[in-house]
């Protein structure tokens, strides 16, 4: 899952973009993404090395320490056909920035004055590129790789747990699953009671649900401090997976005017997209957490 935001900075004056990062943190975070702290050049002479495609935002000062104009930099990186949005700023007038842009047929170049209203500026272009990413069809699309990207997670997690048991036990707790995914499939009975035990792990009929259980059951061994936010995971990932797929438009609850999206009491608005993306974060880094943790216990049972 990558819900990463990644800023290319172009500033000679280390005070300035330190003066700025955690403001700039704190507003992509409170978007629901993960910020990573910016690259940053002081001058022209690194261009011809970066992937300016891996960026979702360039913010570009109008002097650098080598003499070279930002216009001319902005240009370079048009003519190689990226069009990443560019935050322009300079201490001069925006007005000079502009004709200097103009001169040049620059397009999705934003001018700012480099003291006065830069951090609002920067802010909104970040909200401008992350709608796109808080669209419905989007967040259905993140919301369906991220389920699948824990569902590998929780696997990685059961098969690391085998390391610190015996067969015999190892043999035991997948039987208890397996004994629970028959119940909740009556008509597949005959079909899961042809599997050994291990063999459940890969089958289709495995679902997240199942996969969480095991995990659950896991946690609540050898890491109970995390057995609620494991918990969670239902309600967080799992329940809301029905919803996107079914959700209609609807006038926003909330009184803003806008339009939403909405399956019964599921409501899908921008403070709905930010939480989502919270939770998402919050239970990739917990199953991350328990299978380090659960590896790290490996090592100590084999020395």
């Amino acid at each position: 899952m990558n819900l990463s935001y990644k800023i290319l900075w172009f500033e000679d004056e280390g005070d300035f973009v330190r003066s700025y990062i955690s403001d700039i943190q704190g507003f992509v975070e409170y978007l629901g993404f993960k910020f990573i702290n910016p690259r940053v050049e002081s001058d022209n002479s690194k261009t011809d090395n970066i992937n300016f495609e891996d960026y979702d935002l360039i913010l570009m000062d109008y002097k650098l320490s080598d003499g070279d104009k930002g216009d001319v930099i902005i240009d370079k990186i048009r003519s190689m056909n990226i069009y990443t949005e560019i935050v322009f700023y300079s201490s001069s007038s925006i007005d000079d920035l502009r004709l200097s842009i103009q001169r040049k047929g620059l397009d999705g170049v934003y001018c700012a004055n480099r003291g006065t209203g830069f951090i609002d500026k920067v802010k909104d272009i970040i909200k401008q590129t992350l709608k796109k990413v808080l669209d419905i069809n989007t967040m259905r699309g993140i919301v369906m790789a991220s389920a699948s990207d824990f569902d590998q997670k929780m696997i990685d997690i059961i098969l690391a747990y085998k390391k610190l048991k015996n067969d015999v036990e190892y043999n035991a707790f997948l039987q208890k699953r397996k004994g629970k995914l028959i119940i909740s499939l009556n008509d597949k009975v005959k079909l899961i009671n042809k599997k050994e035990p291990h063999d459940i792990l890969g089958a289709r009929d495995f679902d997240s649900s199942h996969k969480l259980r095991a995990v659950l059951n896991i946690v609540k061994e050898l890491f109970p401090n995390l057995t609620e936010t494991t918990k969670a995971f239902k309600l967080d990932v799992l329940n809301i997976r029905n919803p996107l797929a079914h959700v209609t438009e609807i006038e926003d609850p909330s009184g803003s005017g806008k339009k939403c999206l909405a399956d019964g009491d599921f409501i899908f608005n921008d403070e709905s997209s930010r939480q989502i993306l919270e939770n998402l974060k919050k239970h990739e880094r917990n199953l991350d957490d328990i299978l380090e943790k659960i590896k790290n216990c490996s090592k100590i049972n084999l020395v």
